[in-house]
């Protein structure tokens, strides 16, 4: 059985909320449409100089094309140069994409530290993909001492926002006994739920999971897993 600490490389929308000035978003506005219309020299023309004046959103989403190599080289430091302005006002976005550009080191070298702390941020605000993948540098020890504790927590907070990753992620560590004293009914809980949400190694794992069960405990686990989907999916708060 193994911890599928899979991090999500999934990217934030485009912000397309406008500048107070209707000048300035009529400009900004400009470069959206060009961008949905896959123009995305003459979106660039348009937001850099908005940028270049300190407008954040025209700074995330530069740094969102050159992130993506969109009508541009993918260029990861002029990524990471345009994000930081917004992430450092507190831009989920911005913050994920910067954790993630450190954390897999393509096209800069990769920095564990600088990962953990952006993922840190945006997990802190309640991204369940940070979570996720905060969870997975604790289960893993990078940037940060292994803490399976910490790991577990993290895990949780985004299994519990639906993230089909991370729920795979909080069975493995109830099935293998890691931060969190082993259960295999709550593992096949999880996994279940994961895999009824689409996750193949959710799935894997709970018809592993299940090779280790009795039947009674099996059928216990599907009824919990059942009842945590009812519960979110009519959008109450699940425990």
């Amino acid at each position: 059985m193994h911890s599928y600490s899979l991090k999500n490389l999934g990217r934030l929308p485009v912000l397309a909320v406008l500048c107070a000035s209707t000048v300035i978003a009529d400009e900004f506005q400009n470069g959206i449409d060009a961008y949905n219309d896959d123009e995305y020299a003459a979106a660039l023309a348009a937001w850099m100089p908005l940028a270049e004046d300190g407008d954040l959103n025209a700074m995330y989403n530069i740094g969102l094309i050159y992130d993506e190599g969109l009508g541009v080289e993918t260029d990861k430091v002029r990524a990471l140069r345009w994000y930081l302005g917004p992430a450092e006002e507190g831009d989920v976005a911005a913050q994920f994409n910067m954790a993630t550009i450190y954390d897999f080191g393509k096209g800069v070298p990769e920095d564990n530290v600088e990962a953990i702390g952006w993922y840190m941020r945006a997990a802190k605000q309640g991204a369940a993909d940070a979570q996720n993948n905060l969870g997975a540098m604790y289960d893993a020890g990078d940037g940060t001492p292994e803490n399976d504790a910490e790991a577990v927590k993290w895990y949780l907070l985004a299994a519990e926002q639906g993230n089909s990753i991370a729920q795979n992620n909080v069975g493995a560590m109830y099935f293998a006994g890691e931060g969190i004293e082993e259960n295999h009914v709550e593992a096949y809980k999880w996994f279940f739920i994961s895999g009824e949400l689409g996750n193949d190694d959710g799935k894997g794992n709970s018809e592993f999971a299940g090779e280790s069960m009795v039947s009674g405990e099996i059928l216990k686990a599907k009824m919990l897993g059942r009842e945590w989907l009812a519960e979110f999916e009519n959008g109450a708060t699940v425990d």
